[in-house]
């Protein structure tokens, strides 16, 4: 038995003899948290407090395998540099490989059989915390940010708990654009002149200009770096979500309502109910009612975001519903089913899709909604028609980890940001992730059967879609053909030896497609193709080499579904 964070370590034989084992060299009082059987019955324990992995014979020999005694850290590579912060639950694979969940560093570890460390799942959430700029890995953030997208294709980064508002470049590159890490008040300023409290929303408009809701304040930041408070709302006001229209008015989400800001500075109901500081309150804000602007209710609404035509789509967050205000004034709930509590995570129809806490919106040029499904670590997809998909993550399996579809794992997303091809830009705590739309290879024209005479040149070519980009592999009779790995196979002057069976697979990241075969047929002058007397040469249909039929496409592009794989960034 391995007994949690208490020492020694104990050995009960059969015979009901208990003995205390080292965990290490010379030691018993190891504080073992993790404890599994070898492929060779030796036991591996982890030291958790030692920073420490041992391997335990059944003569009571203890050896260390991995990490150093007291040493703890987090660092990969061979196991005599390798170190571990926390280790605790372990188990051996049948390849020989040891994993190791390091409770201290919030990832899963591999000790390979090769005797290399590794980490196999998850990201060091508490290593990558800070105010660093630069590129991809090297650059960190504070423990929860917001993200809005530049007209430029930049991403805006809210960073809430250093202060600061950065940028995401491109490729990758993080830069400070305004505010001091470390220094919370409200100061209008250039660059780090400026100061910010802890802010709640972020948004942009069509000229670059990013607005901040920080604290009680809303405020713009010029794509200079200069900032400017547009309206101190006073105590009582906490805006929560943020969007911009065409003309330049700026909404926000307060209490169960959507205000906008006029041109002195203050604030106005636009749709909803909201209770003025100082004002008796009102004890029927909350509702769920469509119809007009002023006849209809929300219940906590966060996100906002408008689209090209003018709509504005909102997150009601408590009703767990996503509604929709068109330019006339007509609100309507775009998806999902009014409910208080635990909502749902149900695909489908809108009117069946179900939420559970939806805080984070963004739309896209035609209308395409994405929403960070808050409580159910998920972000969820609603098309034009109002039909709900689930893109990335997993209900109830919250994490931070990387992968397609449901192999990512979120852990409570509370922002989103979109481009035009429906890449995405999501605030997961410390990280910034980017989601961009796979699919898996389809193939759309079949290569076709041929009978050319000796000597000709004969060329057959695939036409294939994918996402990634799909990478090719043509094969003569079954044998992969050297060097041929582009979507046409050209031969010259063919001969006898060249007539057979020509596939080709189409594989990217997702999967792999294999091709209808297509049969090389070459005659001699002499001789007159099978079954034309003499006539010109006819297209064999052997081998299933003939154009696919309307059918046909229908299935293969409809094995083409997309989907969506997320990345750090």
């Amino acid at each position: 038995m391995a007994e949690n964070y208490i020492s020694p370590f104990r050995y009960l034989s059969p015979s009901g003899v208990v003995t205390s084992l080292p965990v290490m060299p010379g030691i018993s009082d190891a504080y073992t948290h993790g404890l599994a059987v070898d492929l060779n019955g030796n036991l591996l324990v982890s030291a958790t407090f030692y920073g420490t992995i041992a391997r335990v014979t059944p003569s009571s020999q203890a050896t260390i395998i991995a990490g150093k005694q007291e040493e703890r850290d987090y660092v990969d590579g061979p196991v005599a540099t390798a170190r571990f912060e926390m280790p605790g639950a372990l188990a051996q694979a049948p390849n020989g490989d040891i994993y190791v969940i390091d409770e201290g560093s919030n990832v899963i570890r591999k000790i390979s059989a090769q005797g290399l460390v590794s980490t196999f799942a998850g990201f060091p959430e508490a290593w990558a915390l800070g105010n660093i700029d630069g590129n991809g890995d090297a650059a960190r953030f504070s423990s929860q940010c917001l993200v809005a997208l530049a007209p430029d294709g930049s991403v805006v980064v809210g960073d809430v708990e250093n202060f600061t508002i950065r940028r995401l470049a491109a490729d990758g590159t993080v830069t400070t654009m305004a505010g001091k890490p470390g220094d919370e008040r409200i100061l209008d300023g250039t660059g780090e002149e400026a100061r910010f409290t802890y802010h709640r929303a972020i948004t942009t408009d069509a000229l670059g200009n990013i607005y901040v809701a920080d604290a009680k304040t809303i405020r713009r930041v010029a794509p200079s770096g200069t900032v400017t408070t547009l309206a101190d709302l006073g105590t009582g006001y906490y805006p929560k979500g943020l969007a911009v229209n065409a003309s330049g008015t700026v909404y926000f989400t307060d209490q169960h309502a959507v205000l906008r800001l006029k041109s002195d500075g203050t604030a106005e109901v636009y749709t909803g109910r909201f209770t003025p500081p100082g004002s008796v309150q009102n004890t029927n804000l909350t509702g769920s009612n469509d119809g007009s602007i002023a006849e209809a209710k929300y219940n906590n609404p966060t996100g906002l975001t408008f689209d090209a035509a003018g709509n504005l789509y909102i997150a009601d967050t408590a009703n767990n519903t996503i509604r929709k205000i068109t330019p006339g004034g007509q609100v309507t709930t775009l998806a999902g089913v009014p409910s208080s509590g635990s909502g749902g995570a149900i695909d489908g129809e809108s009117t069946n899709a179900r939420f559970f806490g939806p805080t984070g919106i963004a739309v896209t040029p035609t209308g395409t909604v994405f929403v960070t499904d808050k409580s159910n670590d998920l972000i969820r997809r609603i098309t034009p028609e109002g039909k709900v998909s689930t893109v990335l993550g997993k209900r109830r399996a919250r994490g931070n980890g990387t992968g397609l579809g449901d192999e990512a794992r979120l852990d409570w997303p509370v922002s989103i940001a979109v481009t035009q091809d429906e890449t995405l830009y999501i605030a997961n705590h410390s990280e910034i992730y980017k989601a961009t739309s796979t699919a898996t290879p389809v193939i759309t024209t079949q290569p076709q059967s041929q009978t050319v005479p000796t000597g000709s040149n004969v060329q057959f070519t695939v036409v294939a879609q994918g996402t990634p980009a799909p990478a090719y592999q043509w094969y003569f009779n079954g044998t992969a053909i050297n060097s041929a790995t582009t979507s046409t196979l050209t031969m010259t002057n063919a001969q006898s030896s060249n007539a057979g069976s020509y596939t080709v697979t189409v594989t990217n990241s997702l999967g792999t497609v294999t091709s209808s075969a297509a049969t090389l047929t070459v005659t001699t002058p002499n001789t007159p193709p099978p079954g034309n007397s003499g006539g010109p040469p006819s297209q064999s249909g052997s081998g299933g080499g003939g154009a696919p039929s309307l059918w046909f496409l229908g299935v293969v592009v409809a094995l083409g579904l997309t989907r969506r794989i997320l990345t750090r960034v």
